[in-house]
């Protein structure tokens, strides 16, 4: 068996440690970020038996700056035949804020945005590696856009499931 100094032990040890961080660093200077988009059905923000994925929708990720409010980051992207999206966002975001909208629909029927001011129209992202989050892809909630007309089935589903589209059935 060789004779290694101590030294060398010392010297090899530093080499592995700083290679795994260069390994660690570079393949997580990115971020992926995907999510689902919906048509709610039955207008109550969440997803129900009547719901469904939209395949053409268009969402807009963006970034911006707390401080100064300037974006630093924004792309639009397509959802896929079963309402996924998804895309690399690059870097690290710590000091900013960052969040998915909905931008169009490429149903007619299944195109309202909520214009209620109690209804969130975003999924925000936390894109740091500070929170406890392990690898490097995130997941937004599901976002809806509002059928026009929702069936007439919707108000026994709610009813099944005690809710209404204002809320909880007392």
């Amino acid at each position: 068996m060789a004779n290694y100094s101590t030294g060398s032990m010392i010297f090899l040890m530093f080499a592995i440690c700083f290679s795994s961080l260069l390994h660690f660093t570079n393949g997580q200077s990115h971020f992926n970020v995907r999510g689902k988009i919906y048509c709610d059905t039955c207008g109550v923000q969440f997803i129900t038996k009547k719901s469904f994925y939209l395949e053409g929708a268009k969402v807009r990720f963006e970034c911006w700056d707390m401080k100064t409010n300037a974006t630093i980051f924004s792309r639009e992207v397509e959802t896929n035949k079963n309402g996924k999206y998804e895309l690399r966002v690059p870097g690290v975001h710590e000091e900013e804020l960052c969040r998915v909208i909905l931008i169009s629909s490429p149903d007619p029927e299944c195109s309202e945005i909520n214009q209620d001011p109690f209804v969130n129209k975003a999924s925000h992202i936390v894109l740091s590696r500070l929170n406890g989050l392990a690898g490097n892809t995130r997941t937004a909630n599901p976002l809806g856009f509002l059928k026009k007309t929702p069936p007439p089935e919707c108000s026994t589903l709610l009813k099944k499931m005690k809710v209404t589209a204002s809320g909880l059935v007392p």
